[in-house]
C-alpha cells in the first residue's frame, strides 16, 4: 500500500524506490516496477489518497537484496 498526496491514475505504471534496512549493506534501495491497482481517498486527511499497488517487476539484484534483508528480520525463510 502506498499513500500518495494526490490522485494517481488508476492503473497507472510507476516506478517506485524504496528504501530499506539490509543486514550487512545498511540502507538499501530497491527499485520496483508497480501497478496502480486501486486507490481511496482518506476521509480525514483531504489531499492523501491510499492507493494498492501490484509489483510488476524488480530486478535481479533488487530482487536479492529484498529477500536478504526479508530474511534477516524473518519476514521470509
Amino acid at each position: 500500500m502506498l499513500f500518495a498526496n494526490q490522485k494517481l491514475p488508476n492503473q497507472a505504471l510507476r516506478i517506485f524506490s524504496i528504501e530499506l534496512p539490509h543486514p550487512t549493506k545498511g540502507n538499501i534501495t530497491v527499485q520496483v516496477g508497480a501497478r496502480v491497482a486501486w486507490q481511496v481517498k482518506d476521509r480525514q486527511k483531504h489531499k492523501q489518497h491510499s492507493a494498492g499497488c501490484e509489483i510488476r517487476a524488480i530486478a535481479p539484484k533488487d530482487r536479492l537484496d529484498l529477500l536478504q534483508s526479508a530474511k534477516a528480520f524473518g519476514i521470509a525463510a
